[in-house]
């Protein structure tokens, strides 16, 4: 946090700021709008007109002042830093989840208060929004997983594995494997070795994969649909989460697996 905060200092400039590690000129482009970004047509509080993405920070109006801002994250762990340089004001919020509504409600609180809004219960807000989005993303994933009951009852007993089995190559992530282990399929990533999990039957050549390792986050289960070519053979796989709300850094939507051809056998 230390560090963190002497960074923003620097980068606020004001009573009591390190010296600046950047020119003028390069800070003032970091800030700058590169990329334009929606505004919702809902109005807010804070009275945004404007939203865009500079230079590794996202840009918007807040009551009159500009306001920059960006997260950042890893398993178990979410952060966001916001900087409103006319204030002179940096908040700082880590936390120890993966659910950006914790850091997203004590900021705004924090920031209420030097904005001089009053009145505004940001916990209770974003619980709510939290508790809409949620509600209707658990009953379709339970929907999946009873198709999935469904698809395993009236599976054969010894099903037909063959058309899938292989190696699978991302050029960026690297190999994983489909192999059978007596009636069942697992999918197994050669780079990362917590990444197993049971291939379940879902729709024709669909599978629902459920990660072995339950201490991922909840519901970072995926959808794994086989691309079949004209033999009925696997040629590709693509991965995509089951829940809407999974974190797009789990990388899962942007894997490329494809089927890598066996060596030839014989003389």
């Amino acid at each position: 946090m230390n560090d963190l905060s002497q960074w923003a200092r620097m980068l606020l400039g004001g009573p009591g700021a390190s010296a600046p590690l950047l020119q003028p000129g390069t800070q003032r482009e970091l800030w700058t709008p590169q990329t334009l970004l929606p505004v919702s047509p809902v109005p807010t509080p804070y009275n945004t007109h404007f939203a865009a993405y500079g230079l590794g920070w996202f840009l918007r109006d807040v009551r009159g002042y500009r306001e920059l801002w960006h997260t950042g994250s890893t398993t178990g762990m979410t952060t966001k830093v916001t900087l409103v340089p006319e204030l002179h004001l940096g908040i700082i919020v880590l936390t120890n989840g993966e659910n950006g509504a914790a850091f997203t409600a004590v900021t705004n609180q924090l920031e209420d208060h030097y904005l001089g809004l009053t009145g505004l219960d940001r916990v209770q807000e974003l619980a709510d929004r939290l508790n809409a989005r949620t509600s209707g993303d658990a009953e379709a994933v339970a929907a999946v997983w009873q198709q999935v009951a469904a698809a395993q009852k009236a599976a054969p007993k010894r099903p037909n594995h063959a058309p899938y089995l292989g190696r699978y190559r991302d050029a960026w992530f690297g190999d994983v494997t489909v192999v059978a282990q007596g009636a069942q399929l697992w999918l197994k990533a050669v780079r990362s070795p917590r990444l197993v999990g049971q291939l379940l039957p879902y729709r024709g050549s669909t599978y629902v994969v459920r990660w072995r390792d339950r201490n991922f986050t909840p519901n970072s289960d995926v959808y794994a649909a086989f691309t079949l070519n004209e033999q009925g053979q696997a040629s590709g796989l693509k991965l995509t989460p089951l829940s809407k709300l999974l974190d797009f850094s789990y990388d899962f939507q942007d894997l490329d697996l494809q089927r890598v051809p066996e060596p030839a056998t014989g003389k």
